[in-house]
């Protein structure tokens, strides 16, 4: 039991130094005062992207799913992600499982828990702050 416990804090631990991409929460806060409001985007983003100009130029998860609870739960997908027209993205137990929409079944990556991570953008009467939940390892975006 204990070796699998280091197992998987090894493969915490060492996962997102082998990232292919990441899928996080962003809080985006944008407006002045009482005119100000908050959306809570879910972006998927290549590691070598991983920074306030990628978040950006995210590529958005889609099919409903709002926040971090949802994507545990129930599939999604990313569309466009790294010249990707679509991926479907499986929850399966402890990580989530990626295929090619309409390919030939075969899993090309999974993500596990990140590092908990945040980063935080502003601009011009706007913040974005990301929170690194997923690390994707694949070589999708390789």
């Amino acid at each position: 039991m204990k070796l699998i416990s280091f197992v998987t804090f090894a493969a915490t631990l060492i996962a997102p130094a082998f990232a292919d991409f990441h899928i996080q929460n962003c809080a985006h806060t944008y407006g002045l005062g009482g005119q100000s409001e908050t959306t809570w985007p879910v972006i998927a983003t290549p590691s070598n992207k991983w920074n306030c100009d990628g978040f950006r130029n995210q590529s958005p998860v889609v099919d409903g799913t709002d926040g971090l609870e949802d994507k545990e739960s129930s599939v999604f997908s990313v569309k466009n992600l790294c010249g990707y027209k679509k991926l479907n993205f499986y929850p399966s137990g402890s990580e989530i499982k990626v295929y090619v929409d309409s390919g030939n079944g075969q899993q090309i990556g999974r993500c596990v828990k990140g590092g908990g991570g945040s980063k935080s953008c502003a601009a011009a009467f706007d913040m974005l702050t990301c929170n690194d939940d997923w690390v994707c390892l694949s070589t999708i975006c390789s």
